[in-house]
């Protein structure tokens, strides 16, 4: 079975360097870093945010682990400077323990940053990085074709770069259909659900602007409702979309069992861009999941919600599997005409 690629897009990428500049004030305790050092070629694209948010000078460096190798690429920065070290990701740690010498064998003083690290595999974790979701594949790396990433892609029984696409999960009620309130169904909850079930969907001009043979739909609705709701979209032209409905045995009849049931679903699935109709079920939904760009998708306006995903310090933590947690504080809130 093919595991779930989390597709990261650049404006994700933006997201994700804000949380970890803020992240890097509170625990360098307002030092300034003079220099960030990015790792070619990963590490480049993330470097570059951290060196404009920081102000500092940018020096890029390369380091092949498998011959033990590193250079810089231009100018070294000069001994004594205050270092960030970047890459994207942290998968077993060797590369950026192979850099972190050498940036520091030239008299650096040294932290070490990646936007992810893989808590499982990684035997030197960086000082300051995210919680890897599942495989994460960057814009840059959606067009690999190495023989060793090929190998690797075949090893782990992952899609190949050209079959992958960009996933997107879609709410149901309030996107495809009408929302009905909450009064009506408890006013009288069957009549109500028999009245859901003949309801048309949105006209076409107001759905989002995506391809329904390559969606997902990922609703609150509990599993009993499944197949109500299957015969639903099939009947009106959504039979291609996949279908996720909540256990009521696992995630319970309230906002947070709905958003832990979605955010469940979407790193499950793979996720990479989620359009809710329920603002605050947005904002969760956001800080639950780092690697999808969610869409509050209101009736007259749209806004893309930006990460606010718990950033840990990598010696201070456990073996991660400890419960994702939820976070209700929403950042980076901004206006947005199209998905």
């Amino acid at each position: 079975m093919n595991s779930p690629v989390h597709q990261v897009s650049y404006s994700k990428i933006e997201q994700l360097v804000t949380q970890l500049v803020d992240r890097l004030a509170e625990v360098c305790r307002g030092e300034r870093f003079d220099t960030v050092v990015g790792i070619v070629r990963g590490g480049v694209v993330p470097a570059t945010m951290f060196s404009q948010r920081l102000g500092a000078e940018l020096v890029l460096l390369r380091a092949e682990r498998h011959q033990a190798r590193v250079e810089w690429l231009g100018e070294a920065p000069p001994a004594g400077s205050r270092t960030l070290l970047v890459d994207d990701i942290a998968s077993r740690g060797t590369t950026l323990s192979l850099a972190r010498a050498f940036v520091e064998a030239a008299g650096c003083r040294v932290t070490t940053c990646t936007l992810f690290v893989d808590r499982g595999r990684c035997v030197a974790p960086p000082d300051l990085a995210l919680d890897a979701p599942g495989f994460i594949r960057y814009p840059w790396d959606r067009r690999e074709t190495t023989p060793a990433a090929r190998q690797f892609i075949s090893q782990y029984g992952m899609l190949s770069p050209a079959e992958e696409a960009e996933f997107v999960g879609v709410d149901l009620d309030g996107i495809l259909l009408r929302d009905i309130h909450r009064r009506e169904y408890e006013r009288d909850l069957v009549q109500t659900l028999e009245r859901r079930a003949d309801l048309p969907p949105r006209p076409h001009l107001e759905l989002p602007p995506v391809d329904w043979q390559a969606c997902h739909v990922i609703t609150a609705r509990p599993q009993q409702d499944y197949r109500v709701t299957r015969a639903w979209l099939d009947r009106h032209g959504f039979e291609g979309c996949g279908l996720s409905c909540r256990d009521p045995q696992i995630h319970s009849h309230t906002i947070d069992g709905a958003v832990a049931h979605k955010a469940q679903a979407l790193l499950r699935l793979g996720i990479s861009l989620f359009i809710e109709s329920d603002l605050q079920q947005a904002v969760m939904l956001a800080g639950a999941c780092p690697t999808v760009d969610v869409v509050w998708w209101g009736r007259f306006r749209r806004l893309r919600i930006g990460g606010v995903s718990q950033v840990v310090l990598g010696g201070n933590v456990g073996n991660g599997t400890e419960p994702h947690r939820l976070s209700r504080r929403p950042i980076g809130l901004s206006q947005t005409g199209m998905v």
